[in-house]
């Protein structure tokens, strides 16, 4: 082994030749994208991805597996995937326009109550000290805490509501802010939780089915060996590089496609019934509403609004926004709260 600390040593003079001679060489040709021309390429990579998967299963597979089928059956399914293919695109769609930042947003910056000037030097005391706490709890430098304590977020240079932190991406605070998803190019939030949610649900019965009929294309009606089938799946290099087929590739997609969008699904709907986002079960913060147990519908229903597995269903369901105003709490409330 070579002797860090000798400067002489074969080590350190290959350490320095590289970057004396291949450091500035590999810095000229590295290319570097910007996250965002990222994201949205892969975005665009979802949204080709399912027109694909729905063109190879809608005209190609069905068609021909169902040949000797009424046509009744080949119409409805081709009814039903393109309900599908119309489902990926509204979630798609709608998550990228309902945004959840506080742009455009009410939202009342926590006050503290005055001292009375009639009061003693212990009272006086007591009410600094007060106000030294309300101060404490609004400037703290986390949004994960009690739901009444505000915060200041320093880059924004405002105040903003527990559960909302800023994102470096989006370049603005995000209201409940539970990831930024590489795959939409944007935060997921208050307003599109629940079209994240059915973006990942359509994906999943997309792939599911495409996935279906691929397994039935290959092994019933090309019969193909079942070993046979999964190995070419899964072994992707082996299909492009020696039995390179559309229609094999699509399938392979389709079956990665669907793993990965029902375990995401799975993950979040769990979340939901636990009132969580993505932040608050890393941080392992509770979100149970009063009276519920930990996994609960209420939970569900506090977190993405009244019927929320219809809201996940149907993309169309006008957002829940929550009034960070508050203009129905009496304002004693409000400064005892030091809101």
């Amino acid at each position: 082994m070579f002797n860090k600390g000798d400067s002489n040593s074969f080590g350190w003079r290959l350490k320095n030749w590289w970057n004396t001679n291949m450091t500035p060489w590999t810095e000229k040709v590295v290319f570097k994208l910007h996250p965002v021309t990222v994201q949205l390429g892969a975005y665009f990579f979802v949204g080709i991805a399912a027109l694909l998967t729905y063109l190879y299963g809608t005209f190609l597979v069905i068609p021909e597996v169902l040949t000797d089928y009424p046509p009744l059956l080949l119409t409805s399914l081709q009814i039903l995937t393109t309900i599908l293919l119309l489902g990926v695109y509204s979630n798609l769609y709608l998550v990228r326009k309902r945004k959840s930042t506080i742009e455009g947003r009410l939202l009342l910056q926590p006050v503290v109550k005055p001292m009375s000037s009639n009061v003693s030097s212990m009272d006086v005391d007591c009410q600094l000290r007060e106000k030294a706490r309300h101060l404490g709890q609004h400037f703290t430098p986390t949004p994960f805490g009690e739901d009444h304590n505000w915060h200041i977020c320093g880059t924004c240079e405002v105040f903003v509501p527990p559960r909302t932190w800023h994102c470096h991406v989006c370049n603005t605070c995000i209201l409940r802010r539970d990831h930024h998803c590489v795959f939409t190019a944007c935060c997921i939030g208050e307003e599109n939780q629940c079209n994240f949610l059915g973006l990942l649900l359509y994906l999943g019965l997309g792939t599911t089915l495409s996935s279906g009929f691929s397994f039935v294309y290959f092994v019933y009606w090309k019969e193909m060996s079942i070993w046979w089938y999964f190995l070419r799946l899964f072994v992707m290099m082996y299909t492009i590089i020696f039995d390179f087929s559309a229609i094999q590739l699509l399938a392979t997609v389709s079956t990665f496609g669907q793993a990965a969008s029902w375990g995401v699904f799975w993950y979040y709907i769990v979340l939901a019934f636990k009132g969580q986002t993505a932040s608050d079960a890393h941080r392992k913060v509770s979100r149970t509403s009063a009276g519920a147990s930990s996994i609960s519908y209420e939970n569900m229903r506090n977190f993405l609004g009244p019927y929320p597995l219809l809201r996940i269903v149907w993309p169309f369901c006008k957002p829940i926004r929550a009034d960070y105003g508050q203009p129905n709490v009496q304002k004693e409330e409000l400064d005892r709260k030091g809101l």
